[in-house]
């Protein structure tokens, strides 16, 4: 058997050659080989969906449930620089040893079923929940929900954080059909819990179906924003709560979904402390360096961009905004870069490799249409990195978006920084 992660990592990328397979047959049969689909009363599973703001929603929910005392296990998708983030237990990343040991019972479970990538990781995580008793199972969807590997468990709350148009190939090509497919997570008579306040016709229909108690964003919970603080109200009442690190949106939602457990009794400054502990990468993450400040943000559709955008002018006033942008060709291009092309100074053009990836040139093509601020390519996110840094001045802000693959090698290279 393989002894590292490396090897197991490599080895699970080699053996379904699919990336991506919309059907739960597999995975629902390695599972219960794993004894992971027996039901446990003591197991409250909540599996968050949505288009944009799943990982801050996945956060917020665990960040805010550690604070009561209670074992969380959370599994996010995809990771920065280390498999090892999207597991985590009680707050902490589990150890090579942890998921090798995992991968070992999983792979001897599987025998002659093949398993995507995603589909290893997905049992990695809950295998590693059920081993160490873990009561509350916080799991972001991959892809769509109806489909999704995680989809195999039956939620207690359902959660759809937004719904906007992304992976057209896969889920369909208006928000109607985008939602249907996410609303695939929802259990008979169960909670559902939605984060906007436009609720596309298919997510009713399909919670009035299923007799769910539904909670929606602006009618049975939300937030008023204050000058230093905000207010949620809802399930329960909070006020005075610090901003956190995700937006308010997002923090509504996973205060909505905490306060609804009934197991669960938070008190004021648990949820305060809660706000203030959300550990999440490469969400509007601002690191300060000598060079300059710097913002990453794994934005790379219209409706994530348009929140950066809006996170960008809320932040104090900078000498110049230069923008690090690297996307993949699936993306909406034109409309990602909408929201941005009013704010930026100085565009750093990246190309991203592989299949999927955009060439500077084709980037910049899409660029030149919506904004006459300067712009320069470069062949990875590496060389636009490292020339920008010449350019920028310490009263300067970069923004570093479109891809967790620009992301990623940038924030990889900047080692002596500190948070702000």
């Amino acid at each position: 058997m393989l002894s590292s992660l490396a090897d197991w990592l490599h080895y699970i990328e080699q053996i379904h050659p699919k990336t991506i397979e919309l059907t739960l047959a597999r995975i629902q049969n390695v599972a219960s080989r794993l004894g992971l689909l027996l039901t446990q009363k003591k197991r409250v599973i909540i599996t968050v969906g949505g288009t944009n703001g799943k990982g801050s929603c996945v956060a917020s929910i665990e960040s805010l449930l550690l604070e009561t005392g209670a074992s969380v296990g959370a599994y996010f998708s995809p990771h920065l620089f280390r498999f090892n983030e999207r597991i985590r237990l009680n707050g902490r990343e589990v150890t090579d040893e942890q998921l090798c040991a995992a991968f070992t019972e999983i792979e001897k479970a599987r025998a002659e079923i093949s398993l995507t990538y995603f589909e290893f990781a997905t049992l990695a995580a809950c295998f590693l929940f059920q081993q160490e008793k873990i009561a509350y199972w916080v799991l972001e969807v991959g892809l769509g929900g109806r489909y999704d590997a995680v989809n195999i468990f039956s939620a207690d709350i359902a959660v759809i954080a937004s719904v906007s148009l992304d992976h057209l190939d896969y889920l369909g090509e208006t928000r109607e059909l985008i939602a249907y497919e996410k609303a695939g997570i929802f259990r008979k008579n169960g909670r559902v819990v939605y984060g906007e306040s436009d609720v596309p016709a298919s997510i009713w229909e399909r919670a009035l179906a299923l007799e769910t108690h539904f909670s929606c964003q602006g009618q049975e919970f939300g937030f008023i924003q204050q000058e230093e603080s905000w207010r949620f109200w809802g399930e329960k009442q909070f006020d005075q709560l610090p901003k956190p690190i995700v937006s308010l949106q997002n923090a509504a939602t996973a205060l909505q979904v905490v306060s609804l457990l009934p197991t669960i009794k938070i008190r004021q400054e648990e949820v305060v402390r809660g706000l203030n502990n959300i550990n999440l990468q490469g969400r509007f993450q601002l690191i300060q360096t000598e060079a300059a400040l710097f913002v990453f943000d794994v934005a790379h559709n219209p409706a994530s961009a348009q929140l950066l955008a809006e996170n960008l002018t809320s932040i104090k006033k900078y000498r110049k905004i230069h923008a690090l942008v690297g996307m993949l060709k699936d993306k909406d291009c034109l409309n990602t870069l909408r929201p941005l092309s009013a704010i930026i100074d100085m565009w750093w053009v990246a190309g991203l490799s592989g299949e999927r990836g955009l060439s500077c040139v084709e980037l910049m093509r899409v660029l030149s249409s919506l904004t006459s601020s300067p712009l320069q390519g470069f062949v990875s996110p590496e060389e636009a990195y490292q020339t920008l840094l010449y350019h920028v001045h310490p009263e300067d802000c970069v923004v570093v978006f479109g891809s967790f693959l620009t992301v990623t090698p940038v924030l990889e290279r900047i080692t002596c920084y500190s948070y702000v």
